[in-house]
This record gives structure tokens, sequence and C-alpha cells, in this order.
């Protein structure tokens, strides 16, 4: 029997940390994979990101056992909406191995 999945916030400390590294787990197996640099992607999170200046994001973690097993993010760009008039949202950074139950918990989050 697999442990419950549990969808928790993962957009700071140690939580992000996870967030950002659970690629390394979902492509361990792929030898086409290239891990990209945390320190890259560490400040692509950050508040030296210009997205940051006009946008807001939310970020998730699908555990299953207290072991990530997925991510999912969801961004609204305020400066989008407000050129565009349109109220529309966005996900991305969206990793999990093939399992339907995390994919669609993390979208039912988003």
């Amino acid at each position: 029997m697999t442990a419950p999945l549990k969808i928790i916030p993962a957009h700071r400390g140690a939580r992000l940390r996870q967030f950002i590294r659970l690629p390394e787990r979902v492509y361990a197996d792929d030898p086409h994979w290239v891990r990209p640099l945390y320190w890259e992607r560490r400040l692509h999170f950050s508040s030296l990101n210009p997205f940051f200046r006009h946008g807001r994001w939310a970020a998730w973690l699908a555990c299953r056992g207290g072991e990530p097993v997925g991510r999912i993010s969801a961004q609204i760009d305020d400066l989008h909406r407000k050129q565009h008039g349109v109220l529309s949202g966005h996900f991305g950074l969206l990793e999990a191995r093939r399992d339907h139950a995390v994919f669609a918990a993390l979208f039912a989050t988003a």
C-alpha cells in the first residue's frame, strides 16, 4: 500500500531547496538530463528576479511518506493583467514521475 499524498507549500526555506532539487530525483535515471546550477535556480526564485517587481508566485511539493515526489508553481503577472485586461494566471515548474494522482493533486492545488 502506498503512503497518502500530501501537498505542501514550498516557496521558502528548506521546502524551497527541496522544490529546486526535486528534478534531481525525477530524472536521476535519465542519462540525457543535465542538472541546472543550484545557485542559478536559487537566484531565479529570489527578489533579484525582475518578475517579482510585478508578479506573484506560489510553489508546492507533492510528498508521499515524507519524500517529495512532485512539484508545481503558479504565477500571477499583475503587469500582464494590467496591460492586456485579462485575468489570467500561469503554472509551471511541473515535475513528477509518471503518477496520475500526483499530477492531479498538483494541478488541483495550483
